[in-house]
């Protein structure tokens, strides 16, 4: 199935017919928008836990492994579990995750991405 992220505005993903896919809680919106904003890169457990949290749980790092298990099933609900995901992969020995497509790709929003100058990120480079 391919899967349509919008990023603009509140993140929602949706299939090539226009449906809502539930991805689940804001939480898990803002990890799949942190993953798609990555550009297909791969990004470090540390650096989801820092920009999903101000003061990270203790719990903040299996609660992402949790999230991004939410977000393959609810993203590839046709794939077999424990089996390799075409859209989110695990990648490294340090757990950083990466958006990846296979042979589901992601679509973003196709207006382009300007942090606002008071936002944070627009302070700091990308990481």
């Amino acid at each position: 199935m391919e899967i349509v992220v919008k990023v603009l505005g509140p993140i929602e993903a949706r299939d090539t017919e226009g449906r809502p896919v539930a991805v689940g809680s804001l939480r898990r919106r803002e990890l799949l928008g942190r993953l798609v904003a990555a550009g297909r890169r791969a990004v470090p457990l540390s650096v989801l836990i820092d920009d999903l949290w101000e003061d990270p749980p203790p719990t903040a790092a299996g609660t992402v492994r949790t999230f991004v298990a939410e977000l393959r099933r609810a993203l590839e609900p046709d794939r077999p579990p424990r089996t390799r995901s075409h859209v989110i992969e695990t990648v490294g020995t340090d757990t950083p995750y990466g958006s990846h497509g296979r042979t589901s790709t992601p679509t973003v929003s196709k207006t382009p991405l300007r942090p606002c100058a008071t936002h944070p990120a627009a302070r700091s480079p990308v990481r």
